[in-house]
């Protein structure tokens, strides 16, 4: 997670030039999309990284992302990296990791049944 839009895009860019990841599992999410640029990425993001995704939407997935994904969205990523921040925007982007209940294979836990074992 990035701080700012131009350190997200920079991030966004070398991974694109420089590396061997699939295109297709790298996205970029910030505020400066147009609003149906924005709203198809977002619902991209939430059918990844959403409550209900599972291994298969989730598997080699990268984002490069400002605050956007910390605003009204539901979240959860299994692994998370984040420029310096105060301590406030920390512990908030922090909510979002490993947010949900999730089995080894990354499928999502039914939260009734897991609770119901406590």
């Amino acid at each position: 997670m990035r701080t700012t839009i131009k350190d997200a895009r920079s991030s966004w860019q070398q991974l694109q030039d420089g590396s061997r990841i699939d295109s297709a599992k790298l996205t970029l999410f910030h505020s400066r999309f147009s609003m149906i640029d924005r709203q198809t990425t977002e619902e991209d993001v939430l059918n990844r990284f959403g409550k209900k995704s599972g291994s298969e939407q989730r598997t080699g997935q990268i984002l490069i992302a400002t605050q956007v994904v910390k605003q009204s969205l539901d979240l959860d990523f299994d692994v998370m990296i984040s420029d310096l921040a105060p301590i406030d925007l920390l512990i908030q982007r922090a909510g979002r990791h490993q947010r949900h209940n999730r089995d080894v294979a990354g499928k999502p836990l039914n939260n009734a049944g897991f609770m119901g074992c406590l």
